[in-house]
């Protein structure tokens, strides 16, 4: 179905101007001055979308990243428009329409996954993880070879620090003049016993050989004790507990071996 463009509001409170127009010179000769400037037209601010034309742009966008010349780039201003899906909900509409081609942007950034190194490799991944709807775990820091999370205790709502990387892994209270105190070693998960987007998340690092990530995600999804009141918690369950804003879209993405099923299932839920 074709976008009418006049009737979509931008930050300005105007709509877009010139977008048909920017999608044929993008399907005919891309580059990346076109693509900067398509997602300014579209109100992709300082790497967010919080206006309707971004997520009304998707089908397009998509359609362009199934051509070599535009996948890389489309894939990045898509995934910039999908990781503001749990914090700009006033489009639910256009993303619960639009649910094939967020799943054809999924299928195509794992498949890019191949071969990438760390920092590119996470990037990508985080991508994936935006297509699906985990928009939480696309935009929290995944890095662990130096990773950190500041959450608050469910028990006696003190802070604490969950460190996972090359300084350790564990909780403690961050002391501003002391560093790290009191510090307590985390319990990681077994892999075997991981399911959902946990399960997908450590096999598609494993299966890409990128170990320091996988290591780091059965942290993640392992188990912390709070420095203050020793309460134990969960440390992916208290991060997501925390988390304002629920997930927009759930996919079931896991396949045997960590591979990724042929066929994504969605359900959007109005939470």
């Amino acid at each position: 179905m074709a976008v009418d463009w006049s009737k979509l509001v931008g930050v300005t409170g105007r709509p877009p101007v010139g977008i048909p127009e920017l999608l044929r010179q993008l399907q005919r000769q891309p580059s990346p001055e076109l693509w900067q400037e398509f997602g300014a037209r579209l109100d992709v601010i300082e790497g967010e979308s919080w206006c309707r034309p971004g997520f009304a742009a998707i089908p397009d966008i998509a359609a362009l990243a199934e051509q070599e010349g535009n996948r890389e780039e489309a894939l990045e201003l898509a995934a910039l428009i999908a990781q503001t899906l749990h914090v700009y909900r006033e489009a639910d509409d256009l993303v619960s329409g639009a649910l094939e081609s967020y799943e054809a942007l999924h299928r195509m950034a794992v498949e890019s996954l191949t071969g990438l190194a760390a920092d590119a490799f996470r990037h990508r991944f985080q991508d994936a993880l935006a297509f699906a709807g985990f928009t939480l775990w696309a935009r929290a820091g995944l890095d662990y070879s130096d990773e950190h999370y500041r959450l608050e205790c469910a028990g006696c709502e003190n802070e604490v620090f969950v460190v996972i990387g090359g300084w350790g892994h564990y909780s403690a209270i961050r002391h501003y003049n002391d560093g790290d105190v009191q510090r307590l070693p985390l319990r990681p998960a077994d892999p075997a016993s991981l399911t959902g987007v946990g399960r997908w998340m450590y096999d598609t690092a494993e299966v890409h050989g990128q170990t320091t990530m996988a290591d780091g995600l059965t942290y993640l999804f392992g188990f912390a004790t709070c420095p203050h009141c020793d309460r134990d918690f969960g440390v992916a369950e208290l991060i997501e507990a925390r988390c304002e804003r629920p997930q927009p879209i759930e996919p079931f993405v896991i396949g045997p071996g960590g591979s990724l099923r042929a066929a994504i299932l969605f359900s959007h839920r109005d939470r």
